[in-house]
């Protein structure tokens, strides 16, 4: 489906343009611990026979519609040997859901597949989801949303930090409301913003999600996260590189011209002898690698649940049975080895991919 994902991606940098990501502010967002456990989450349960229409291509049909899934990484072959033993088996998935919004038309919702199995191995039923965001309104859409933004600790190998934005339908009792950016309104006298963390159920004869119950009462406390970034047209400085600058020229790679100077002036350095200065700046340009301090590659235990596929109190199980074999205890994921120690950042404990 590379046609798909990229009109995806296009056109989720639109809706990030029009987000009220603009708004938030160090104050109103808290950091992640074992103490704090607010985080982004959006993960949920389907059950059906996934049928596959083209190569690379497999669809689900739920309640007369059909959605589309994808498989990232390794789990696409792995998924192609599942499929071919039993085609027209019906199977319980695991899933991130995503939703594509082009103004005007309905949203193109489609799953992103974590794992899969013969029987239920998770605690949400067929159709059940669990979301964890922000409840606002996006220019896009008359519906309200929960925004599922990346979480701040999270790694994203493609370095896009996109949000999901999943329409809901949701009347409330308490003082909670959904978001609306007015930018005519200044910032601090903005409606309050609400993280929302609570069991939806998925309406496909509405292409949307029911809310059910609460997980935990709404708060005005929103979790660090990361700005979704716009990819930057090919050839085009990064707004982050600091040393471009929209307001200085561009120095050309041609040489200056050779500025000729009477006799009593001392000499001119020609445009000849640049590169050889140049030379001699560049005669150990690995002197400072040694220097920059190697990242380390750190999880929250709310994102190894997510990562494994399972909930937090199995794996708060699975974190219990790894104490007794070693300690610090080591849980494996994706074929790596992440041992669950103390935060070197803050408090609480997190999982570190091991030597």
């Amino acid at each position: 489906m590379p046609a798909t994902n990229e009109l995806s991606d296009q056109m989720n940098e639109k809706v990030e343009e029009l987000t009220p990501a603009s708004v938030e502010s160090e104050a109103s967002s808290v950091p992640e611990s074992e103490e704090n456990p607010l985080m982004f989450q959006a993960i949920g349960t389907l059950y059906g026979t996934p049928r596959q229409e083209e190569e690379g291509k497999f669809i689900l049909n739920l309640g007369g519609n059909n959605y589309g899934l994808f498989f990232p990484g390794y789990r696409y072959k792995a998924w192609l040997k599942q499929h071919e033993n039993a085609p027209d088996s019906p199977v319980y998935l695991r899933v991130y859901p995503k939703c594509l919004i082009i103004p005007k038309k309905d949203p193109i919702i489609r799953f992103q597949v974590a794992a899969w199995g013969d029987d239920n191995q998770w605690d949400e039923a067929p159709g059940i989801f669990r979301f964890r965001g922000i409840w606002q309104f996006v220019p896009q859409l008359r519906t309200p949303v929960i925004s599922i933004y990346r979480n701040f600790n999270a790694s994203d190998p493609q370095g896009k930090f996109k949000a999901a934005h999943l329409p809901v339908l949701m009347r409330r009792e308490d003082e909670s409301r959904p978001f609306k950016f007015n930018p005519k309104i200044p910032k601090e006298e903005l409606p309050q913003r609400w993280f929302i963390q609570a069991v939806f159920k998925f309406i496909p004869s509405r292409n949307c999600w029911g809310w059910v119950e609460d997980i935990e009462t709404p708060t005005a406390k929103i979790p660090r996260y990361k700005k979704p970034i716009k990819a930057a047209a090919p050839g085009a400085p990064e707004k982050g590189d600091k040393k471009y600058s929209a307001n200085k020229p561009i120095k050309s790679d041609k040489p200056a011209p050779i500025i000729e100077k009477k006799e009593n002036n001392p000499p001119v350095v020609t445009a000849e002898k640049v590169p050889l200065v140049m030379e001699k700046k560049e005669e150990n340009p690995s002197a400072t690698v040694d220097k920059v301090p190697s990242e380390v590659t750190i999880l929250t235990r709310g994102e190894m649940a997510e990562k494994l596929g399972i909930s937090d109190s199995t794996l708060y199980k699975r974190i219990s049975q790894a104490k007794q074999e070693s300690e610090p205890p080591v849980i494996e994921c994706d074929g790596q080895q992440w041992q669950y120690v103390d935060n070197p950042s803050g408090k609480g404990k997190v999982f570190q991919l091991g030597n």
